[in-house]
């Protein structure tokens, strides 16, 4: 192909890679911030709960001003305490089955969980009071129209590609119009060279005009096209001077002929005026 379509198939197979690369980075980074966000936010409410959490007569209690931390249904968070068991002691989990299955590990514990109609992400806190050993269990579902960044990172790559698919064919047909203009000055010189004839053998190359990157060929071009310049005048010099040289002698031949007995100087004279022709042509 020409050199302007290989320059456009690179450059935009480089455009798409940079543009998968960048997407994918920013995706991966949207996403590791938003699971952030969900830690943290998470982490706020089981904390929340653990400082309000109190054991009166044997039950479980929240201080009256966090009872909305398990009164959630309208939002996208649900909150519970359960025990070493695994039974819901406070609060309540949209669970399949409504059966918490949150972690009851050592140490603080995010998890995520799926159902049929949702997903939902978790947290499961540690905590004792009064020598008992529970477990809150904060839960978000991130289906809820509430959990916005997570449905940001999700339609991000869906809506992120018209604009990126739009944006990359500007560059592509600006692309174009830079090439093309980048190569013109390559373009005048291949119509001078082909312009180039016998009678014209002083035309050259304007190297200075051309781009930075192919001036070493148009030198050379130039170099080559003197060799052959002086190799034709050398050609061209050498024919002139030997017919030059042969007419001086075939013209004082022609002279003595006419000494000659005529029927011999017939013969003569008919070599002789071939070989001026022939001198004559060269």
């Amino acid at each position: 192909g020409s050199i302007l379509s290989q320059i456009l198939w690179l450059h935009a197979a480089a455009l798409v890679a940079t543009a998968v690369v960048v997407a994918a980075t920013v995706y991966l980074f949207l996403d590791s911030t938003a699971d952030r966000l969900q830690r943290q936010t998470l982490l706020a409410h089981a904390e929340t709960m653990r400082h309000r959490l109190t054991l009166e007569s044997g039950q479980l209690r929240l201080d009256a001003e966090d009872t909305v931390l398990v009164t959630v249904g309208g939002t996208s968070f649900n909150s519970a305490v359960i025990n070493a068991g695994g039974k819901l002691l406070l609060g309540d989990l949209p669970a399949p089955g409504r059966t918490v299955r949150a972690p009851r590990d050592a140490q603080t514990t995010y998890f995520r969980e799926h159902s049929r109609r949702a997903l939902f992400s978790g947290i499961s806190l540690p905590t004792a009071i009064e020598g008992q050993r529970y477990w809150i269990v904060v839960v978000q579902n991130l289906e809820h129209p509430d959990a916005i960044v997570d449905d940001i990172v999700r339609q991000f790559l869906l809506w992120g590609a018209l604009p990126i698919g739009l944006i990359l064919l500007l560059l592509l047909l600006v692309d174009v119009l830079i090439v093309r203009r980048a190569l013109k000055p390559v373009n005048d010189a291949s119509t001078d060279v082909r312009a180039l004839d016998v009678d014209e053998l002083d035309v050259r190359l304007p190297a200075d005009a051309v781009p930075q990157g192919i001036r070493p060929l148009a030198i050379a071009v130039n170099r080559a096209l003197d060799r052959v310049a002086d190799g034709y005048r050398m050609q061209r010099d050498f024919i002139a001077d030997a017919a030059h040289e042969l007419r001086t002698p075939l013209t004082i031949a022609r002279m003595r002929v006419e000494t000659i007995k005529a029927d011999e100087a017939d013969a003569m004279r008919a070599g002789l005026d071939g070989m001026r022709r022939i001198v004559g042509q060269l």
